[in-house]
C-alpha cells in the first residue's frame, strides 16, 4: 500500500528519465492511443504505482498515462485474472494523485482540493 508522504517531492532529472524510459519500455507499439505524460510532482507518484503493478504482473503494458479532468489516469492491459489487484492499486494511486500537486510534488491539504 502507498502513503502519500513516500510519493510527495520531486525525482531528480535521471530519475525521471530513467523512469520515462521504463514505462516507454511498457508501451506497446500497437497501441493507437499511446501517450505517457509525467507531470513533474507525480513523478514519484507513478514510479511506485509501476512498481507496485509489476509485483503483480511484471508482464503488463502500458497504454497510456495522463491527466484527464485533473487527475492522474493509468491505462494498462494485463493479465485478465489480475485485474482486480491492479485496478486496486491504479484506483489507489489516483486518489493519491488528488492530493499532490501536480507541478511541485507537495501535498495538498483536502480542505484546498
Amino acid at each position: 500500500m502507498m502513503k502519500l508522504s513516500e510519493v510527495t517531492g520531486l525525482l531528480s532529472d535521471y530519475e525521471e528519465e530513467a523512469l520515462k524510459s521504463r514505462l516507454y519500455q511498457r508501451v506497446k507499439d500497437s497501441y493507437p492511443w499511446r501517450y505517457v505524460d509525467i507531470m513533474p510532482g507525480w513523478g514519484k507518484l507513478i514510479d511506485r504505482l509501476d512498481q507496485e503493478i509489476n509485483l503483480v504482473d511484471s508482464g503488463y503494458s502500458l497504454q497510456q498515462v495522463k491527466i484527464k479532468w485533473g487527475g492522474l489516469r493509468y491505462y494498462i492491459v494485463c493479465d485478465p485474472d489480475l485485474r482486480d489487484d491492479i485496478d486496486d492499486i491504479i484506483s489507489q494511486a489516483e486518489t493519491l494523485a488528488n492530493l499532490i500537486d501536480s507541478e511541485t510534488g507537495e501535498h495538498v491539504p483536502e480542505e484546498s482540493v
